[in-house]
């Protein structure tokens, strides 16, 4: 599961929110396209709609076998197969795409990020709603990254280095 909240400042152009892949249609992506959330694996999937500086939670879950749901402000939108997920060595990033480390096809977020999470597990229709509704009182059990993002003088910056591992 990766659960996020976001408020965009723009609904035109392809928007990274995550990018977990070294080539498209590998590992995970999530992209705003215009106003719709898209899903990307293996399996495409648009979802949802969303307005211009209006917070959102986003939630996609993932099954082994089973489905991808996506989830917004609680509600789920989406269930559809999931694709295949594949496991990547690449670097993973928040709020930017680009493959081999070229800046020629980067697609930046515009807008504001929190609460940024990658769960081991697919989260239930319950468990995503309580996030939703008490974002702050939710522990971060079961979270392999959990981070709460600040803006400072120059903008927000996120680094996270080393490995991410997510067992379960």
């Amino acid at each position: 599961t990766i659960s996020v909240w976001f408020k965009t400042t723009t609904t035109s152009g392809n928007q990274c929110i995550w990018n977990g892949r070294p080539t498209i249609g590998a590992a995970v992506a999530i992209f705003l396209i215009g106003s719709g959330i898209r899903v990307d694996d293996s399996n495409q999937t648009t979802s949802g709609s969303v307005s211009t500086n209006t917070w959102y939670h986003l939630a996609v879950t993932w099954k082994s076998g089973g489905n991808k749901v996506i989830y917004l402000n609680g509600e789920q939108k989406t269930t559809v197969a999931a694709g295949t997920l594949s496991k990547s060595n690449a670097n993973a990033s928040i709020g930017r795409s680009s493959y081999g480390d070229s800046l020629q096809s980067v697609n930046y977020f515009s807008g504001q990020m929190s609460d940024f999470r990658i769960y081991a597990t697919a989260l239930t229709a319950a468990q995503v709603k309580e996030l939703y509704d008490a974002p702050i009182s939710v522990a971060n059990t079961g979270a392999c990254l959990a981070e709460q993002f600040t803006e400072g003088a120059t903008g927000i910056s996120f680094a996270k280095t080393g490995v991410i591992s997510c067992n379960g």
